[in-house]
């Protein structure tokens, strides 16, 4: 699984040279229904190509751009028979990108001059992923998850276990490291596996966590996401204590996580997280219903839409899988919205929680119920109501 984390969202918003074209499909993760996975992502295509005929382009252009897509239906066999919950991919004229995601989606295709990333918000709201590092001596593993799913990241250049992380070559360094530590002449413990005596050679396993730490950086980087750990009880600390990532919860999942399949340590992680979801959203929303009234809130999407643009929103909330379909441009501040959506519109939602997240600002993409107001958006400003900054820069 590539690992879909904010700093990889704005490389992916970096590749938008309309027009775009952006596919969303459930995927079957296992058995004969993965089959259904490519026919699937064959329809969408052809979707995608009827919008792109709509929109004048040319029958060669059209070919070009779905090159990535069309040839991936040409004797891929692995690819669709190792799909998580969810498949994003993007088309552009500057590149290609796809996305195995622990996130299930209604099957989209979308033609636009920008990439459609709605679906994809669930990831980076307030109530979106996590990640869970299962640590151990012998092993590392990372996942990504969401409330109802898991996946696991492919690690690069991330040491496998102790030995590589502290390049020791022969067993007899381990016990020469472990003889020094105890204070006897030989070895108390064997230093491979979960049955350590804790007090020996703490300080190889904190030199081990500070290395990993490091080796993690490129995959957490801008990340606000909380890091549950999976680790026998007495590490847990040392790597506190050795960690520079600011959103690892307090609580982990006690025992060997070698052990334990992926499936169970997302159900062990999930009643740790939940409530840090939960409680930021909650907030959120009492927030807005404060702040009604004084300027600072509201659900107009003709002046979320501008806000949105210059960084003055903090906090938006959005209705998952509803689309109000328009025009805005930055540079005459105007907006149109269109019932049914034209061809070269812009879903307006999803260009006002993209440029929110990339600005800073919080994104809670929820059900209708859940959403403060009857309305398909609703914000809460930084600064006031936009009109009232309106000179503001764009941050």
């Amino acid at each position: 699984m590539q690992l879909l984390s904010k700093a990889e969202l704005k490389s992916l918003i970096n590749l938008a040279d309309g027009p775009c074209v952006s596919l969303y499909l459930p995927t079957q993760v296992a058995g004969p229904e993965t089959r259904q996975n490519p026919i699937l992502f064959k329809n969408l295509v052809r979707e995608a190509e009827a919008q792109l005929q709509d929109s004048g382009l040319s029958s060669s252009e059209i070919a070009s751009l779905l090159e990535p897509a069309t040839t991936l239906l040409e004797g891929h066999f692995e690819f669709w028979q190792h799909q998580d919950h969810g498949l994003a991919f993007f088309l552009t004229r500057n590149g290609s990108r796809s996305y195995r995601l622990p996130l299930s989606f209604d099957a989209l295709a979308v033609v636009s001059d920008q990439l459609h990333l709605t679906p994809l918000m669930p990831l980076f709201s307030g109530t979106g992923y996590f990640y869970i590092l299962a640590l151990s001596q012998e092993h590392v593993r990372l996942f990504q998850a969401t409330e109802h799913a898991i996946a696991e990241i492919s690690l690069e250049e991330v040491p496998k276990n102790i030995d590589e992380a502290l390049q020791y070559d022969t067993q007899e360094d381990l016990e020469r490291r472990q003889a020094t530590a105890s204070g006897v002449g030989g070895s108390s413990g064997t230093y491979h596996g979960q049955g350590i005596d804790p007090a020996i050679d703490k300080e190889s396993i904190h030199q081990y966590f500070l290395v990993l730490d490091k080796a993690l950086h490129p995959y957490l980087r801008e990340e606000t996401a909380p890091l549950v750990l999976a680790c026998v009880d007495y590490q847990h600390s040392i790597f506190k204590s050795a960690s520079k990532y600011n959103h690892l919860l307090d609580q982990h999942i006690s025992g060997s996580p070698e052990i334990m399949k992926p499936e169970e340590l997302h159900t062990a992680a999930w009643p740790l997280v939940e409530p840090y979801f939960r409680e930021a959203q909650e907030q959120a929303v009492n927030q807005f219903h404060e702040l009604q009234g004084t300027g600072k809130a509201g659900v107009q999407i003709e002046q979320i839409v501008p806000a949105a643009y210059r960084g003055q929103i903090d906090t938006l909330f959005t209705v998952a899988n509803v689309h109000c379909w328009g025009q805005y441009d930055p540079d005459t501040d105007t907006l149109e919205q269109h019932e049914p959506n034209q061809p070269e519109d812009s879903d307006l939602l999803n260009f006002a929680a993209v440029q929110t997240l990339l600005q800073g600002g919080t994104v809670f993409v929820v059900d209708q119920e859940e959403m403060p107001e009857d309305a398909p958006v609703a914000a809460i400003y930084r600064y006031g109501l936009p009109t009232e900054v309106e000179a503001a820069p764009r941050q």
